[in-house]
């Protein structure tokens, strides 16, 4: 009778524990793909609040609700950074003094559903004669599968210039 009950005792924990473990590993999975987009979102925004003239999509102020899909800038070292979300692949693009383009973001780990870009700034790209420091905002919306669980996800932030934007003699 004793070994009855110790059998299925050992049973439920063993089924309780193996569930546990799968639990686990489907969450640290999830995690580590909303660790790689946020580490994404975190690189983009050092090299946007380092750089200078920046566009969203070839025009200048784009803080409309849509924004942009695309954003170029000059970086610290005065190369020309673009991204731009690839609708093919659903990634994020990043491109560099118009050479070959690179994946930042990889498929098999975060679906990028969309990117957007907007940004606040007084005057026109590739004038720096304005009062007031550019303003970008950065949504990414996606989503991370691992065994058929598919996780939304939402990030956001804001960026500004580190540079001071004002005109010379002010």
């Amino acid at each position: 009778m004793s070994v009855s009950i110790f059998t299925i005792i050992s049973t439920i924990g063993i089924g309780a524990l193996l569930s546990m473990n799968n639990a686990y590993k489907r969450s640290r999975s999830q995690r580590t793909a909303v660790d790689s987009l946020t580490f994404i979102l975190d690189s983009m925004s050092r090299d946007i609040r380092t750089g200078s003239q920046y566009s969203c999509g070839g025009s200048g102020d784009c803080y409309d609700i849509n924004g942009s899909d695309t954003f170029s800038f000059r970086d610290q070292d005065n190369r020309m950074v673009k991204y731009t979300f690839n609708t093919t692949d659903k990634t994020i693009e990043r491109v560099i003094d118009n050479g070959t383009s690179e994946n930042i973001t990889t498929p098999e780990t975060v679906s990028v559903e969309n990117l957007s870009f907007r940004m606040k700034s007084e005057s026109a790209p590739n004038q720096q004669n304005d009062m007031v420091q550019p303003f970008v905002v950065i949504s990414i919306f996606g989503e991370a599968t691992y065994a058929q669980v598919v996780t939304p996800l939402r990030l956001q932030t804001s960026v500004t210039q580190r540079l001071l934007d004002f005109p010379v003699g002010s």
